[in-house]
């Protein structure tokens, strides 16, 4: 994935995350025909420095947390009321 921030560098936690979460998505849509991901492959590049950013060796369990945080704001989502005056 290419990331850019308009004036500033992308810092590694993010490029991890990021990298993370595109191996992870990976792993969900695998098929017998493409295999498993392969995590050194999951690069985030900084379209402002130029330095790749490789999913780190613990990024089953980001990913799993990322998911975790994705269902929990989806299951409180309709009983979250909208703020005022906000157009959706």
């Amino acid at each position: 994935m290419f990331r850019y921030a308009k004036g500033s560098p992308l810092p590694p936690t993010v490029g991890g995350y990021q990298s993370a979460a595109a191996f992870g998505l990976l792993g969900i849509a695998k098929d017998e025909e493409t295999g498993e991901p392969d995590k050194t492959l999951c690069l985030t590049l900084c379209a402002l420095s130029g330095k790749p950013y490789a999913a780190p060796t613990n990024s089953v369990s980001i990913f799993h947390n990322m998911r975790a945080a994705c269902e929990t704001v989806a299951e409180r989502w309709p009983n979250i009321k909208p703020p005022k005056g906000a157009i959706l």
